[in-house]
């Protein structure tokens, strides 16, 4: 019950995997590796996790970093094809994104001020 309860409040990300008759697990089959991790990291990422989520955990790692790797051959790949990135590329980039940034940030605390004066008017209603 309480694993359950932990999963309810974990992100989906963090969640439990529950493996089928099949050993499938999210719809893929699994295997078992034997892997050697500094014990203090794992039991900390254990304590993170909770019961049954160290597998998904160590899976999600491992699926971040194939696709690092991977964007990493990409831009590889692309400036061997267009040459690097230049300077003025990398501050107009930088520039869009402190826009869209801000933008988002104003997004977001107008929503909050709405939902605030709706909380206000249920109130006083």
């Amino acid at each position: 019950m309480f694993a359950d309860t932990l999963d309810e409040v974990r992100p989906p990300s963090l969640r439990s995997s529950i493996s089928d008759e099949n050993g499938m697990v999210d719809g893929m089959a699994t295997k078992k590796y034997t892997v050697t991790l500094p014990e203090e990291l794992a039991e900390a990422i254990r304590a993170e996790v909770g019961p049954g989520g160290f597998s998904r955990y160590v899976t999600q790692a491992i699926e971040r970093r194939r696709e690092q790797d991977r964007l990493g051959e990409l831009v590889d790949w692309l400036e061997t094809e267009y040459g690097p990135v230049t300077e003025e590329e990398l501050a107009a980039a930088e520039a869009e994104r402190k826009k869209i940034e801000r933008a988002h940030a104003e997004r977001v605390r107008a929503e909050r001020v709405t939902e605030q004066q709706a909380g206000q008017e249920r109130h006083v209603a």
